[in-house]
């Protein structure tokens, strides 16, 4: 597993750090995770990565400036039978820019496809891009809006071409990959799932996870301006 975070609570000359770690997928509940390196990759804020089982490492995030941009890397796990679990960035030592925008997000499926979501810079506007992987590049599609009233997008993408959308809300949608347009998601209704009504600021910071068999879906919970406590949802998928 790979954990990334910002080295600050501001976007001017915020960090990138990541730690990759290891659990045993068939242990108890209660294994804690085994952390095996520490490393930083670049200046920005909002970070987001993913890791197939092909060892393809994607990562998204904002620039750790004023601007607006948004900057992709692409890499992989330097030598882990070595006990080298550091990053090489296929992509270059610096991220390459894609889009405009904030909160970004980014899944990955073993096929080395991508769907990456954001927010649209001082908009409750989200718009996500479609893209393949190839010798450390990201080859994205046209941006494409999909939600008009909407913040802080989270997405998982599985082989089949199923998509699994959370916002801040919090709001769940699924969508599945369109043979026919390669640029293209075809999208479901979004569906609240978050029983907190009337909460001021709303619900947010979702994250989403999926196997094929469940999604489970995560948010901070805000109460009249309060924040800290953690909500999650199980849901199945047919």
């Amino acid at each position: 597993m790979i954990f990334v975070r910002s080295s600050g609570q501001f976007k001017s000359g915020s960090e990138l750090r990541y730690q990759v770690g290891k659990i045993d997928p068939y242990g108890g509940i209660n294994q804690s995770i085994t952390w095996l390196h520490y490393g930083d990759w670049d200046a920005g804020f909002h970070s987001s990565i993913a890791i197939n089982d092909n060892g393809v490492i994607v990562g998204v995030h904002e620039t750790g400036h004023s601007s607006t941009g948004l900057y992709y890397r692409v890499g992989h796990l330097t030598n882990p039978a070595a006990g080298d679990y550091s990053i090489t960035w296929d992509s270059g030592p610096y991220g390459i820019h894609y889009d405009d925008g904030i909160n970004p997000h980014i899944a990955l499926n073993n096929k080395n496809e991508v769907v990456e979501v954001h927010q649209v810079s001082g908009e409750s506007l989200l718009h996500y891009r479609r893209g393949t992987v190839s010798r450390g590049t990201i080859h994205f599609a046209g941006s494409q809006r999909y939600d008009n009233d909407a913040q802080r997008p989270a997405v998982a993408l599985l082989d089949s071409g199923l998509v699994v959308e959370l916002h801040s809300g919090v709001y769940a949608r699924t969508g599945q990959l369109s043979i026919t347009n390669p640029q293209l998601i075809d999208w479901s209704n979004s569906v609240k799932i978050s029983n907190h009504e009337g909460t001021y600021p709303p619900d947010s910071y979702p994250a989403v996870a999926t196997n094929g068999a469940y999604a489970v879906g995560t948010w901070q919970y805000n109460r009249d301006g309060i924040t800290g406590q953690l909500f999650y949802s199980v849901a199945g998928i047919p």
